[in-house]
C-alpha cells in the first residue's frame, strides 16, 4: 500500500523549477487581466474558458482546466506516481490568484480530487493547513461540518507541492495577509478505482476543456476544488 494512504499527505520540493513557476505565475496574472478586459467589453462567448470570480473564495479569480495547467497536470504524472507509488489518472486542474484578505475555509473535496496536489507558483507565501485524521469534518444533508483541530501547517515555496487525500482530509488556509499568491491544484485518481475508469479527465473528453464539457452527474460536482 502507498504511504500516502497511511500518512495522508506528503511534501515534495522542487517538482518544477522556480523559473518555470514564475512563468506560470505571470501567465495567470496576464490571463486574469485579459479576462477582466474581455468581460467588460462583452467579448467572451463561453466565459468559463478564461476563468472568472471564484465561488469558494469570493473576490478571487480562478480557472478550471486551463490548457497550460492541464498540461502541467499531465506532465507531472510520472513524478507524482513516483512520490506516491500509485498509478494515476489525471482528473483536472484548478488555479487561483489570491488577494489580501482571501480565506479558504475548512473543507474536503469531491471524488475527482482523490489524490490532490497543491502547488505554489509565486507571490507572497501563504500556509496551507491539513488534518491527517480523516474522521474530522463530515457532510450531513448537503452541509459541511468542519472539525475543530489545528491541523498541520505546511509552507510551500515556488515549485513545491503538497500531496494529500483531497476527498478525505480536511484542509484550509487562514486569512491571507500578503498581496497576491498564485496556486494551482492538480487532481488525480487511482487508476484502480471505478470512479477513475468512469470519469477520467473529470468527465471531459480530454484535458484542456472547461466544465461545460464534463459529463459528470450533477451530484458528483458538489464540493468543487
Amino acid at each position: 500500500m502507498s504511504d500516502l494512504y497511511k500518512d495522508k499527505f506528503k511534501i515534495v520540493r522542487g517538482v518544477i523549477s522556480k523559473e518555470t513557476s514564475l512563468v506560470l505565475f505571470n501567465y495567470l496574472q496576464m490571463k486574469a487581466h485579459a479576462w477582466k478586459t474581455m468581460t467588460k467589453a462583452e467579448y467572451l462567448g463561453d466565459k468559463k474558458i478564461m476563468g472568472g470570480y471564484d465561488v469558494q473564495v469570493p473576490g478571487t479569480w480562478g480557472c478550471y482546466g486551463d490548457i497550460a495547467m492541464d498540461t502541467i497536470l499531465e506532465m507531472l504524472i510520472p513524478k507524482v506516481q513516483e512520490a506516491t507509488n500509485i498509478k494515476l489518472v489525471p482528473m483536472y486542474s484548478y488555479t487561483r490568484l489570491y488577494k489580501k484578505g482571501a480565506e479558504l475555509e475548512k473543507h474536503k473535496d469531491r471524488l475527482s480530487c482523490e489524490i490532490s496536489a497543491t502547488m505554489n507558483l509565486g507571490g507572497d507565501p501563504w500556509s496551507i493547513f491539513i488534518e491527517p485524521d480523516t474522521s474530522i469534518g463530515e457532510i450531513k444533508k448537503g452541509l459541511y461540518y468542519a472539525g475543530n483541530t489545528k491541523g498541520v501547517e505546511v509552507v510551500l515555496g515556488p515549485g513545491d507541492i503538497l500531496l494529500y487525500l483531497g476527498a478525505e482530509c480536511e484542509h484550509w488556509r487562514l486569512p491571507f495577509e500578503g498581496n497576491i499568491c498564485g496556486q494551482v491544484f492538480l487532481h488525480y485518481a487511482n487508476i484502480e478505482d471505478e470512479y477513475a475508469k468512469d470519469y477520467a479527465c473529470d468527465g471531459r473528453p480530454h484535458l484542456g476543456l472547461p466544465t461545460s464539457f464534463s459529463k459528470l452527474p450533477i451530484k458528483r460536482k458538489v464540493m468543487d476544488y
